[in-house]
Formats: structure tokens, C-alpha cells, sequence
């Protein structure tokens, strides 16, 4: 055997020299002094005979951060490679820590470069084998200097802070007995409360670190598979883990473990919390090795397996190590985090961020997901479990992402095969390459038939993707090259899968994919260099699907009646399958309060809006079902703004006004999420200022491509829109008018300041049609939509056009539910048949739309516009009523306007007071 514990021998004593001197036991004591210190030799395992030849020892202070420097700079002198740049003797390493202990010492003193002429030499043959059971004092020469320094100090030793050492004294004497000596002396001339003084203590039971000890066994099985599986362990860079010298020496002086108890007891002697320990046996020829995982501490038993292999085949310990570091618990998810990383705190991050992903803690998981990264930055694993998990929160912050996806993939080796697709779908999402993606998540659901990632990928590949292709055979010429119909199945998959994925995809992603409202059109575009916008409505496909066949958008008004046959029925479909979605979600997680919210929704599109005391069938229900439930101050406000909603259409108008009320009482401008919630209740209870204000933080007052502009240019265009589109006929519209106009000469260039007017000011010019006579509608240059071109014909007189245009919009809307129209069209189609004589249409059009009010689908309802326009054709409706001599419908309608509008702001108090009159109201206010 090999003289010495290969931990402890100095490089020339490994390379077999024949001549050794005192510099070789300057090298081992300081192997000695550096495992006090920090738990562990300096080199250790099968990596450290290479790395004494070829790397620097490991300070100190790399591995406990508190230790002070001067005693790296002890150790490192004591740790040099070549024997000359040492301590050329014990008694000069000695001097050297007295030196850096005094106060006024300032560096430690070099070591001489040659050796003194007297120092003895050892030859090979004063070595003895060091194993388990035995070890051999080193030279006479040290031997003397050990016994002097011993009876020097006899007294000193008593004192307590040697109860370390005591407690342990094979730690030290299994290397050389002159290092005891000399060890003994350092500790015994410190001084109370001094630096190195500070450096012992008793050993204390740290629960993260583990111990591998010899497994019981017949024959040498048993201790060569612990000493493989400590290698394994030892691979781990900062893992607590106790040396295996420091094993055998306890072993040694306690005896080989046995029994449980025997293990438990030399796991805590080493100050380990976590004891691995078993037994090997032989099954014909079969390895088996019963594995413990034991808590020091609690005594308890953490996990317990069996592990097998026959004679001739070879064993891979890291599964096994694996399973013991990770615990019986850890998710299969988790050895995702195994490959690419032998940082142990990167590791265990990934792993803890892997059990978070378990129950949707995502927060949580992206935390730990980074602090793996801190500790590893090359860490390919949790560079694309971080990717993913901000691709799923934070889908528009892509770049972020995008360069942790990309970087994990370009290292595929270092991941799992999973992980590396779905490293490459995520670069493909973030480059907007939809087929590619697709079809990376599509291989994840062949290889696991409920991958939760694959499904959802394959929702998310296919409901960003809005590019329109031509198609020969599809009755506009062209077609989406991906399928809302497909996502939606693909994301609904995947939550039954995992319901708590609730957590990142919102229900308005579905109803965005299944739309349950004929105002909600799929957009689209085609490819470069030629590009055209496309909207497309829902309507049935083959096999009654869910279709949608894009048109450019100057066609998309006039396409053929045929086209839109289905709208209704699609509709329909759609409300059902969302219907029974929500209603499955309610049922999962009876106290999510945003199922409830979404159940709400739903019951509402389906006119499940009367009293009923289950909240599975009855939209109110289901809103105080959520109310209940909510703790979020957001959510709380959709819930009251649905509810007034739903009171209103019950016809609980004053209940309605007065929930309105409560959320609209004078507050800062809330968030554009809020805004969005609460302009369409401002928009119904007439206060224009408030519409103008929200309008300029949702970005109402412009179309939608045109959200940034100057806030200038904005809030001009949000206040035309709020006059606008509550028929403000005055002074107010004029003044609006100039803002928008000053604010574009101001911030828009004057070669792009023609276009983008024209754009701003499309939607309300036509919404003061019935203020101007039509004139506002002339401005509107090139118009797109029916509306515009009725509203500019009754402008200019033509009756036939005009004729023409309204028998086309009768055939188109023939298969439409009322509630499926918008009313904004319905109250602007309504007055022009008034205003060109025909009071019977204009009276029949208005009652299908007002008692169509309570199947109003919510987005068409709760728009600014739309809401605005519902109050503006009861005051049409009641001034129609009058004018034939209703009465009865004229204060009916009157008195509804009249609570509606019992707050509005001055500009319509005109118009308050001729409805209160009609109504037969006072008019006080």
C-alpha cells in the first residue's frame, strides 16, 4: 500500500520520492490545520491527486467567508507545490501563526527557499501502510520536538477550548503525531478572544451536510460501495459533505456501524445532519445494497431504498446520489435540473424551483430559478426553466427570455432531450417562426400524451399566429394559416392536465379564441412583401367547426350575406363549450374566485341573468359567489361593475345607477385595466368628463393601431370621443374639435398629421352624424364601413343609394340575434331612418334592440360607444313615442334616461330635463 492518507501527503510523498524531509510534514499539517477550518482537505477524492499537480490550493476563506485573511495566507505558504516555497520546519509554521497572531504583526514571514543542512531526511523505509486500524508516528526528530512542546504546555492544555481536539483525537493523530504537537501548541498560546482563538468551538450538527459512512456487508462490497458513492458525492462543488479521511478516522477510533443507532451516532460525532448509511449483500451473483438516508437530528428516516446490479455490469452512483440529495419526495420534473450543473446550490435552487412549478408558485420558482443561475451562470437547465417560466408570466418582456432560451439551446448537450425542444420551441416563439414551434410542442405530446408544456405550447404557437395565406378554395381567396378552433382545444387540454396552469392563462384568452359576440372579429395579416390587413368573423366550417375566412378590410363590410350565414350559430357553439368550461372550473376549485367571475361572465352571454340561489346558474349568484371569495381590489371592481351590468339588464335601472355611482365616486385616474372597467358605467350614466379621462388612459378615443401618440394628441381625442359619442351637440364639440387640431400641428409632423386626423377622427364624426345632419360624416374620406357610406348618402340627399346600402345591411344581419348587434349601428341605422321620414322602421328597429337588452353580449355592452349609444336610442326611442303620441312609451323610456342620467355632466342637462319633462318628471335634479 501507498505510506500515509493520500489526502494528507504532500506531492513529492505521492510521487513516491525516496528522500523525504520536514517540508513534506509542513504540507500535511496544513492539510490538518485546512480540514479544521473548513471541514474538508484541501484536495480530496479521485480529482485531487491531479489537481495538487496542476491547480492552487483552495483558500481557506473560499469555503468559510469569516476566517481572516492572514490565515489563507498561513496555509497557502504551508500548501505550497514545491517543497522550497514552504515552511522548511514545523517550529517555522509555528512561528509564523504566533507571528500573525500578535497584534503588531503586519505579514506572515516568508519561508527560507532552501532547507537548513541539519533537518533530518526520511527514506521510504521509516513509512508505514496507513489504513483504518493503524498508523505510524512520523521521524525521532519530530517525535522530540512533539514531546518538548507537549511538556512545555502540559498545564495550558486543561483549558476548555481544547475540548474540540480532545473530543476528536484520531482527526488529528491518524496523520502525524508531531501534527498533534504542534497543533496543541498553537491552540494553547492563543489568547482568550484573539483571532485564532475565535477559528474553534465545538462541533455542532449542520443539517445540511451529509456523511457517506462504510455500509455494513460480508465481504469489501459494502466499503467499496460507499467509497464510490462518496466519489460520487465529492463531484459536487460546495456541497457539505464530510470528508471521507475524516470518516475512516472516526470509523477507526468508534468501530465499523452496524446498526441504525451505531450510524446515528457517528453521523452526529461528525457533525453531519444528513447520514447515509446501509448494508451490501450478494443474491446469486447480484448486488444489492439497502441505501438509508438518516436525520441525524430527529433520528428519523428520511429515505429508504434498494439498489441492484449483477457482478459484471458497472454502477452508475449518480442516480443514486440523486435520489439522496434530492429526497424520496422530488418531482420527476426535477431531474431536469440534473444534467449540465455540479454546483450543488445551483442545483438544489433548480430542484426547489421544480417543486414550486408543482403547485404554480411561479413567483417562487423564477426566484430560485435565478439564484441557480447566480451560483452557475452556465447552468443550460435553469436558463430554459427560467425562459419558460417568463415566457408563460411575462410574454411580451420576449427579449429577456428570448436570450435564456436561446443560450440553453445552443448547449443542447448539457439538457435533457425534452428540455433542449423545448429550448428550441421557445426560440422559435420568440422569433415568431409559429410552424416550427408547433411542431417542437406537437413532438412533446407524441412523446407524453399529457406533457402539460407541449399542449400549452401548442395553444400559444397557434393563437399567436395571425398570418392570412391565399387559399383558392375559401370563398374570400384566402385563409388563417393557424386555428383558433385548434388552440383553444390545445389550452383546454392542457389545464385539464394541470388546473392550477389557471394561473397564467386567463379566461379572456379563450373567449378571445372562441368569441362569444358578433362585435368580435379575428384579425390578420399576410405575408411581406405585399402586406393587407384582414378581419374575419366567426362562422361554421366544415363538420360545424369554428371557422374563420379573413377578408381584406376594405371588403370585410360588403362581403357576401353567405359568408356571416352562420355567425349566430357559431356564437352559440362557442357560449356553450365556455359555458361548461367554466362551469368544470367552478367545480375543480370551488373557491377560486376567478372561476366564479368567469362562470358569471358566461351565464350572462347564455341570459342566465334572473334570480337563482346556485351559482351555477345564475349569473348573480355567481358574481356574489366571487365577491365573496375576492380579496383582490381589481377583481373587486369587475365583480361590482358586472354586477351593475347585469342589474341593468334585469331592467333594475336605479339599482344599476346606483352601484355606478359607488364606483365612479371621484378617486384619482385609476390604471388603463381599471379605466377599461369602469368607462363603459361613465359612458351609460352620462358623465362625459369621466369618459374623456378613462378614454385617454384605455386608448378609447383612437383605433387601435393608433394607442401611441403624443399624450397631447391623446387626451384631444378622448374628449372629441366622450362628446361624441354621448351626442354633445353644442359649443363642447367645436372646442374638442381645436384641441385635436392644435395638438396635431404641434406633435405630428405635417407630412403624417392628414392621415392620422383622419383616423382619430373616423369613428367620432360618424357618432355626430345625428348633431350635424350628416355634414360631420362628409369629412370622412375613403370610408370602409357600411355605416359611413348610409350616413354620407343621407348627407348629400341620395335616397337611393342610401336604399341600397340599408336593403344590403337587412340581408346581412336577417340571421343575427338582436343581441348580436352592436348598438352603436343599431341607434346610428335607427336615426337615419327617422331622419329620412320613415318613423315606423325607425321605431320597429329601435324596440328589437331595446328589448333585446338583456342579451346583450357583455363586450358589446360595456364598450364606451356601445353604452353611450344604448342611453341615446332610449332618448330617440322616447322622442319617437312623443312625437306619434305614445305617451305611454314616452314616459316609459323617459323615466329610465331620466335615473340614468340624474348625474350626468352639464353639457347634457338640456337634454336631462327634456326627458324628465317627457317623463312627466320634476325637474329638479
Amino acid at each position: 500500500g501507498s505510506p500515509g492518507t493520500p489526502a494528507y501527503m504532500s506531492p513529492e510523498q505521492l510521487m513516491g520520492d525516496k528522500e523525504l524531509d520536514g517540508r513534506s510534514d509542513t504540507y500535511s499539517l496544513g492539510c490538518v490545520l485546512f480540514e479544521m477550518l473548513t471541514g474538508k482537505p484541501p484536495f480530496s477524492g479521485k480529482e485531487g491527486f491531479v489537481k495538487r499537480f496542476t491547480e492552487a490550493p483552495p483558500k481557506p476563506s473560499s469555503i468559510r467567508t469569516d476566517l481572516p485573511a492572514w490565515i489563507d495566507d498561513v496555509i497557502m505558504i504551508a500548501l505550497a507545490r514545491s517543497p522550497s516555497d514552504r515552511y522548511q520546519a514545523a517550529q517555522e509554521f509555528m512561528n509564523a501563526l504566533r507571528n500573525a497572531e500578535s497584534p503588531s504583526a503586519e505579514r506572515v514571514p516568508p519561508p527560507r527557499t532552501r532547507p537548513p543542512a541539519e533537518e533530518s531526511r526520511r527514506e521510504s523505509s521509516d513509512h508505514t501502510d496507513l489504513d483504518a486500524t493503524h498508523y505510524r508516528p512520523p521521524d525521532t526528530a519530530q517525535a522530540a520536538i512533539a514531546q518538548q512542546l507537549l511538556s512545555a504546555n502540559r498545564d495550558a492544555r486543561r483549558r476548555q477550548w481544547l475540548a474540540p481536539i480532545r473530543a476528536h483525537p484520531k482527526t488529528v493523530a491518524v496523520v502525524f503525531l508531531g501534527a498533534i504537537a504542534a497543533l496543541l501548541t498553537i491552540f494553547s498560546v492563543a489568547k482568550p478572544g484573539s483571532r485564532f482563538s475565535r477559528l474553534t468551538g465545538s462541533v455542532t450538527i449542520d443539517t445540511a451536510r451529509f456523511a457517506v459512512l462504510p455500509f455494513s456487508g460480508s465481504d469489501h462490497r459494502g466499503a467499496q460501495f460507499s467509497i464510490d458513492l462518496y466519489d460520487e458525492f465529492s463531484q459536487w462543488h460546495e456541497l457539505p459533505l464530510v470528508s471521507d479521511t475524516r470518516v475512516a478516522q472516526m470509523v477507526n477510533d468508534r468501530g465499523r456501524p452496524t446498526t441504525e443507532n451505531e450510524a446515528l451516532v457517528i453521523g452526529r460525532a461528525l457533525g453531519a445532519g444528513k447520514v447515509i448509511w446501509g448494508n451490501v449483500t450478494d443474491d446469486n451473483g447480484t448486488m444489492r445494497a439497502r441505501v438509508h438516508l438518516y436525520d441525524a437530528s430527529s433520528k428519523e428516516t428520511m429515505d429508504d431504498f434498494v439498489f441492484s446490479r449483477a457482478d459484471s455490469g458497472a454502477t452508475n452512483y449518480f442516480p443514486i446520489a440523486m435520489r439522496l440529495l434530492g429526497g424520496a419526495d422530488r418531482s420527476a420534473a426535477a431531474s431536469a435540473c440534473d444534467p449540465g450543473t455540479r454546483s450543488y446550490p445551483a442545483w438544489s435552487a433548480c430542484s426547489r424551483a421544480q417543486n414550486a412549478l408543482r403547485t404554480w408558485n411561479l413567483g417562487e420558482s423564477e426566484r430560485e430559478l435565478r439564484a441557480a443561475l447566480k451560483a452557475d451562470p452556465d447552468y443550460a437547465a435553469a436558463q430554459v426553466w427560467l425562459a419558460q417560466v417568463e415566457a408563460w408570466t411575462q410574454p411580451s418582456l420576449n427579449r429577456e427570455w428570448q436570450d435564456y432560451a436561446a443560450t440553453a439551446a445552443s448547449h443542447g448537450g448539457r439538457l435533457a432531450v425534452r428540455d433542449r425542444i423545448i429550448a428550441q420551441a421557445l426560440v422559435a416563439m420568440a422569433n415568431q417562426a409559429y410552424p416550427e414551434a408547433c411542431a417542437k410542442y406537437r413532438a412533446l405530446t407524441v412523446a407524453d400524451s399529457v406533457d402539460f408544456v407541449g399542449w400549452y405550447g401548442l395553444g400559444e404557437c397557434q393563437s399567436l399566429d395571425s398570418l392570412v395565406v391565399p387559399a383558392p378554395h375559401s370563398p374570400s381567396g384566402w385563409y388563417f394559416r393557424s386555428s383558433n378552433r385548434s388552440a383553444a382545444a390545445a389550452y383546454q387540454r392542457a389545464l385539464r392536465f394541470a388546473p392550477g396552469a389557471r394561473a397564467i392563462l386567463r379566461f379572456e384568452k379563450l373567449q378571445s379564441l372562441l368569441p362569444t359576440a358578433a362585435t368580435k372579429v379575428r384579425m390578420g395579416r399576410s405575408a411581406p412583401p405585399n402586406r393587407i390587413d384582414f378581419l374575419a368573423s366567426p362562422t361554421l366550417g366544415s363538420h360545424d367547426t369554428l371557422a374563420f375566412v379573413p377578408y381584406p378590410i376594405a371588403q370585410f363590410s360588403d362581403k357576401a350575406a353567405a359568408a356571416s350565414a352562420t355567425m349566430s350559430e357559431a356564437i352559440a357553439q362557442n357560449t356553450e363549450e365556455l359555458l361548461n368550461f367554466t362551469i368544470a372550473w367552478t367545480h375543480d376549485s370551488n373557491n377560486d374566485p376567478a372561476a366564479f367571475e368567469a362562470l358569471a361572465d358566461m351565464l350572462e352571454v347564455h341570459g342566465d341573468i334572473e334570480d337563482d340561489a346556485s351559482p351555477t346558474a345564475s349569473a348573480l349568484s355567481a358574481l356574489r359567489r366571487a365577491a365573496v371569495l375576492s380579496t383582490d381590489p381589481t377583481q373587486q371592481l369587475r365583480i361590482k361593475s358586472n354586477e351593475a351590468w347585469v342589474r341593468f339588464k334585469r331592467g333594475e335601472f336605479a339599482e344599476a345607477k346606483r352601484l355606478a355611482d359607488d364606483l365612479l365616486v371621484p378617486r384619482p385616474i385609476p390604471a388603463a385595466n381599471d379605466a377599461q372597467v369602469l368607462i363603459g358605467l361613465a359612458a351609460l350614466t352620462g358623465r362625459v368628463n369621466r369618459v374623456a379621462a378613462l378614454a385617454n388612459v384605455t386608448g378609447g378615443g383612437l383605433p387601435t393601431p393608433l394607442n401611441d401618440v403624443p399624450r397631447p394628441v391623446s387626451a384631444a381625442a378622448s374628449r372629441l370621443f366622450a362628446n361624441a359619442a354621448l351626442g354633445v351637440c353644442g359649443p363642447e364639440i367645436t372646442s374638442a374639435r381645436k384641441e385635436l387640431d392644435d395638438a396635431l400641428d404641434r406633435y405630428i409632423a405635417p407630412a403624417a398629421a392628414p392621415a392620422l386626423s383622419q383616423q382619430i377622427l373616423g369613428r367620432p364624426l360618424s357618432m355626430l352624424t345625428p348633431c350635424t345632419g350628416g355634414r360631420s360624416a362628409l369629412e370622412i374620406e375613403a370610408p370602409r364601413d357600411r355605416m359611413t357610406r348610409m350616413q354620407k348618402a343621407f348627407a348629400r340627399g341620395d335616397r337611393k343609394a342610401f336604399k341600397a346600402i340599408d336593403d344590403s345591411v337587412a340581408l346581412r344581419i336577417r340571421t343575427r340575434r338582436p343581441g348580436d348587434l352592436s348598438p352603436d349601428f343599431t341607434f346610428q341605422q335607427a336615426w337615419l331612418h327617422a331622419a329620412f321620414g320613415d318613423t315606423a322602421a325607425a321605431i320597429s328597429q329601435l324596440d328589437r334592440s331595446l328589448r333585446a337588452l338583456p342579451g346583450l353580449s357583455p363586450p358589446a355592452l360595456r364598450e364606451a360607444g356601445a353604452a353611450a349609444a344604448i342611453v341615446r336610442a332610449m332618448v330617440l326611442r322616447t322622442d319617437l313615442a312623443a312625437k306619434t303620441g305614445d305617451s305611454g312609451t314616452a314616459r316609459k323610456w323617459g323615466r329610465i334616461v331620466s335615473i340614468l342620467w340624474s348625474s350626468a355632466d352639464p353639457s347634457l342637462q338640456s337634454e336631462l330635463k327634456r326627458m324628465q319633462a317627457l317623463a312627466g318628471q320634476s325637474q329638479t335634479r
